[in-house]
């Protein structure tokens, strides 16, 4: 029994290296080698973990995809040279191990006491391993890269394209360029984007200076966060707003490259699940 127990053990050591080695691996030959872009593409691509310390505190409602960008960002964030320093990246692999390692051994903790303490267990304990070990995704488990928010769900994007092409890439994923409807969505937003220029659903393409959000919401009695000296219509062709740096509001040429925020409504299926609790 106790050998038995030991070959399992080490067999789920084994896929936990072969896992995270291989997405460690395939991470490292993506980068883009470019300090720059590379410090923009870590904060925006694990903005699900901004604010968090560690990965103990996120408990299971990650995957393991951004568990492992945690660490490899936190990495670029100390020096984006040692991203592509061998020994930095072996340390990055013994943390991943060491966490995963754990996580492993709590599930199979939890499995032995049941079985062998309780003849019965409570309806409690089984949704406590059941939470543990089928993590609670908001947004739908098949919306893993969009982050909740106020009963919404927001993605961040990774490529800088156009408005239109961003507000086209918004509805293929089944949402809408972000309309920005109060201070508390605004605060979100801002702690999110901080690092770089997002479009909003908001333009004046019809008649210049008329705003308009893509919802129809009145723009003239909404929430407003105009950055000082904002919107000018700079060289006569801004027509479309965008989040700066800093959170405020700018107008910008259309057809110029910004990243983008998409949100739409929490999924029926997660809805109804907050209702009923």
């Amino acid at each position: 029994m106790v050998c038995q127990k030991i070959l399992i053990l080490f067999y789920f050591f084994l896929i936990v290296v072969a896992t995270v080695s291989a997405e460690l691996q395939q991470m490292r030959a993506n980068h883009t080698k470019d300090p720059f872009n590379d410090d923009l593409r870590c904060k925006f691509h694990y903005h699900a973990l901004q604010g968090m310390a560690t990965p103990s505190s996120l408990g299971g409602t990650l995957s393991l995809q951004a568990l492992l960008e945690y660490f490899f960002c936190k990495t670029l964030e100390q020096s984006v040279v040692a991203a592509h320093c061998p020994t930095q990246f072996f340390f990055n692999f013994i943390n991943l191990l060491a966490f995963y390692s754990y996580a492993i051994t709590r599930v199979l903790w939890i499995a032995y006491t049941l079985s062998h303490k309780l003849s019965r267990p409570s309806s409690s304990q089984v949704l406590t391993v059941f939470f543990f070990l089928f993590p609670v995704f908001p947004c739908g488990p098949d919306n893993r890269q969009w982050e909740y928010f106020g009963g919404k769900c927001y993605y961040f994007s990774l490529q800088s394209i156009g408005w239109h092409e961003a507000r086209y890439q918004c509805e293929y994923k089944r949402s809408q360029l972000v309309v920005i409807d109060n201070l508390a969505e605004q605060n979100f937003l801002q702690t999110r984007t901080r690092n770089g220029r997002f479009w909003i659903g908001l333009h004046d393409q019809g008649t210049e200076g008329d705003w308009k959000w893509l919802d129809d919401k009145n723009y003239e009695t909404g929430f407003k966060n105009w950055k000082q000296g904002e919107p000018n219509d700079y060289g006569q062709k801004e027509d479309c707003a965008q989040l700066w740096n800093s959170g405020e509001w700018n107008d910008y040429s259309c057809s110029s490259e910004s990243f983008y925020v998409c949100e739409k409504s929490l999924p029926n299926n997660a809805a109804s699940a907050g209702n009923r609790s």
